[in-house]
């Protein structure tokens, strides 16, 4: 039997094709392109040296931070500069050496090398013991943000906040993170950006602060 064919006026609507919003389409590349980021940033080597550079427009837009910084440092052979720094439990206390060698490191919750490096400070910190202070300073954050990060890392060296960058800005860095060695007698004797492995923080040590 063959079918017969209805008249078009018969005939069931056609719907149009359901065509996608822009908007949406351009959401989806971007949500694509931030997930490739983000799982780069994730999956990179633990020793990976790299170093990340905080930009002075993100930094504009931070509460906490410095506008003035021009990333470059000459704070090698002078002295540590006479301020204070916020515990992480909110006390104020005087930056200095004790008459003990120091190391500051300085570091932000989302900084990649920042977190692969400090296992391997909190090594150094576990040989060394008492023999030369480390000081870890969160810069430009909220202190929630560090304290998740200390504990995520289980670091147990000493650790406290420099918030609106005065110290950062004495030194003179953008480069996360940064790790200052200073003498007993409060001169800055090295600055070393980017992370370090615990051997490549003893070979620092020995170089400028043992024996000094």
């Amino acid at each position: 039997m063959t079918a017969t064919e209805l008249p078009p006026e018969d005939r069931a609507p056609v719907r149009p094709p359901r065509r996608v919003p822009r908007g949406l389409l351009v959401a989806a590349v971007l949500a694509t392109v931030v997930l490739a980021i983000a799982t780069f940033m994730a999956f990179r080597p633990a020793d990976d040296p790299s170093v990340e550079r905080l930009s002075l427009d993100d930094l504009t837009n931070s509460p906490y931070a410095p506008t003035d910084l021009d990333g470059s440092t000459d704070a090698e052979g002078t002295t540590l500069p006479p301020l204070t720094y916020t515990t992480f439990d909110g006390e104020e206390r005087r930056l200095a050496t004790g008459g003990r060698p120091l190391i500051l490191n300085f570091w932000y919750s989302t900084c990649t090398p920042c977190v692969q490096e400090m296992p391997a400070i909190e090594q150094v910190h576990q040989e060394l013991g008492g023999q030369v202070e480390i000081l870890g300073l969160q810069v430009f954050e909220a202190a929630d943000l560090g304290l998740a990060m200390i504990a995520r890392t289980g670091v147990t060296y000493a650790m406290g906040r420099d918030p609106s960058g005065e110290i950062v800005q004495e030194i003179g860095t953008l480069n996360m993170p940064t790790t200052v060695l200073v003498a007993g007698d409060g001169t800055i004797v090295d600055v070393h950006s980017g992370a370090l492995s615990a051997e490549a923080l003893r070979d620092l040590i020995d170089e400028h602060l043992v024996g000094q």
